[in-house]
Formats: C-alpha cells, structure tokens, sequence
C-alpha cells in the first residue's frame, strides 16, 4: 500500500521532507529487505535507506548508558511511511510465528504421555495372581512385562491349583501328577478349565442340535478320518487350517532340530493347535471314502424330501476349489441323508478326541 502525497508537495523539497520523515525511524524489520517475502517489489528509496544506515551507526557508537530515556521506546506514536507500508506484513509475520510455537509445544505434550510409565517385572508377577481366566489375554496385551508374566510356568501353575476341583472327573493327563511337567502345560490348564470352571463351561453347553455350523471348516485340510458304531453311527473328520502338504517335508529338511531341554521347557507347545474335529451322527451306515490329504472345499447343510438334514461334504485335492466346476473332476463327494446331530469340537473341548 503507497502513502498518498498531500497535495501541497513540491517536487524540488521531496527531498528534504523524506530525510526528515526518516529521522524518526527506530527499528527496521525483515520485510524491509529487497529479498524478503512479503516484499511485492517495492522497495526503500536510496534517500531513506541512507538515513536508516546513519541513524543505525550512531546508535552503535553510544553506549547503552549514555543514551536516552525515549531511545528505549518500542515505537513512536507517529507513524513513518516506511511503518504504515510494513505494519501489516509484521502483524501476520507474528501470527506464524506464534502458531509454530504452539505447534512445538503440543508435539512436546504428546511426545511427554506417550513415555508413560514403566514398572518393574515383580509388579507385572504380582498383578497376575488376581486375573480371571477370561482376562488373561487382555492382560498379556497391557506391556511387555504382562506379556512375560502370562508366558511363565509359574502363572498357569497358580491357575491351575486356584481352580481345580479333585470332586470334578478329569482326563489322566491333566490331573496334578501329570500337570507339573513346563511341555505343554498352558494347553493342560486351559483343557482342564473347561471341565471345572463354570464360565468356560456354559460356552460348550449345547441345548439343541445342529447349533454348531460347520461352515467355518471350509476351507482346511483332513488329516483323519474315521467312525464308530453306538447306538447311531458317528462319523469324525478331523481338521486342521492353514496345513499344505507340500511344503511339509521341505519345511522339515531346512528347519534344524531345536534342542531337546527347549522342547520339555515348552510351555506354549500344543499338538493340537489349529486343529478342529466335525462330529456328524447319522441314522444308517454311509460308505465314506478315503479324503484323508485332501481339502474340504465345499459344505452344504439343506432339508430333504422327507423333511430330515442332509449335510453334503466335498473334498478336493485342490484348496481353491470353486462351486462352478463340473463334478467330473477329481472331487469327493460324501452325502449323509438323514443327520440327526452335526457338531464341530476344538481342541479345548472335553469331547474332543485326543487319543
């Protein structure tokens, strides 16, 4: 913005009223550099600019206690031309600096909390006599020291004897003779818990059949199969995820054998992990084939003619199998017609077959 002239100026005393209009020019600012910014093109006049450069030696030459009173002051209450051309460049100058210090200062903040607190392992120990069996995994994710609390003997040892029942029938494997061996003890407690602690208890208490869908199976890989005969036929399928063959034995031969004392000190070791067993309870006898080493691609659960479920079971030797495909492919294709019963068993479950 241009200061604009009076119109009683003269063109031969510019001159003058300029170096006498600068003489009261205290302070100069960055946008008064022909490099700045803010600077749209316009610049100081030679006349000034010797001015401002005088006026800035002499100040130097004095020292601070010979100056006066009213060289301290922080601007004068006149403005200059010079001052009402900057002062808007300054006040948003300021803004920014004042929004960057800010800024800093929250980033400071955050990065404060985010330290928190850390406590010794001995605290982490003692917190970990007071967990409920459904809070372990919540307590495991706290911090590393939980996290080492949950992964020790001694935690599932305290679990085991808080809750165990002698009243309450137990496999041989998990009773307390057994249980005192580090190889696969957290697999032992979390097996007996469902047989004596009520809350895991009504999770696998059933009141009605086919309340287990076994849709979920689609898709895994069959390692064994077999059936027996009660008083109804029950046919058991037994699966585990996320299993390929093919890579077993190369798996095998890269992996080195790990050492016999870190096997028996295993507390997380479990056989069974990732496996699931499907229980299907038939009426009349049906001719299975052989599907062990091959994929369960496909399940379907409908009503028969006669108003009875029939389950339809199809393997493939394939994992990406799709629905599309004709039946003239290498598919097994197993239908029980009439179910009475389907339920699918994880490995923590009582009726789970282990042996």
């Amino acid at each position: 913005m241009r200061a604009r002239m009076p119109k009683n100026y003269k063109k031969g005393g510019g001159r003058t009223k300029l170096l006498n209009c600068s003489a009261n020019l205290v302070d100069v600012t960055i946008n008064d550099f022909a490099d700045s910014r803010n600077n749209k093109g316009s610049r100081l006049k030679k006349s000034v600019s010797t001015a401002i450069t005088k006026e800035a030696v002499h100040n130097s030459d004095v020292a601070w206690y010979d100056k006066e009173l009213e060289d301290f002051e922080d601007e004068p209450q006149s403005l200059s031309v010079v001052n009402i051309y900057d002062a808007k460049n300054e006040s948003s100058a300021v803004t920014r600096t004042r929004r960057k210090k800010k800024n800093k200062k929250l980033v400071a903040s955050s990065d404060v909390e985010d330290k928190g607190n850390e406590y010794p392992l001995d605290v982490w120990f003692l917190l970990s006599k007071y967990v409920r069996p459904e809070d372990v995994g919540r307590f495991a994710c706290i911090c590393r020291g939980a996290h080492c609390a949950v992964k020790s003997p001694k935690f599932w040892l305290r679990l085991y004897k808080r809750y165990y029942n002698p009243a309450i029938g137990v496999p041989e494997k998990l009773t307390p003779e057994c249980i005192e061996r580090p190889h696969s003890l957290k697999a032992c407690v979390v097996r007996t818990l469902f047989f004596v602690y009520p809350p895991f208890m009504e999770r696998i208490r059933t009141s009605a059949p086919f309340e287990n869908e076994p849709h979920g199976l689609v898709p895994s890989y069959c390692i064994l199969a077999w059936h027996r005969n009660r008083n109804l036929w029950d046919f058991h399928f037994k699966f585990q995820k996320g299993c390929n063959v093919s890579k077993i034995g190369l798996l095998s031969q890269k992996s080195k054998q790990p050492d016999l004392l870190d096997m028996l000190e295993d507390v997380e070791a479990n056989d069974e992990h990732g496996c699931r067993v499907l229980q299907v309870t038939c009426l009349n006898f049906v001719s299975a084939p052989a599907v062990m080493g091959m994929y369960l691609t496909a399940v379907n659960l409908n009503v028969g003619y006669k108003m009875h479920h029939r389950l339809r079971l199809t393997f493939s030797n394939n994992v990406y199998y799709h629905q599309t495909r004709t039946q003239n492919e290498s598919n097994v294709i197993i239908t029980f017609d009439p179910v009475s019963n389907i339920r699918v068993l994880d490995w923590w479950h009582p009726q789970y077959p282990h042996k």
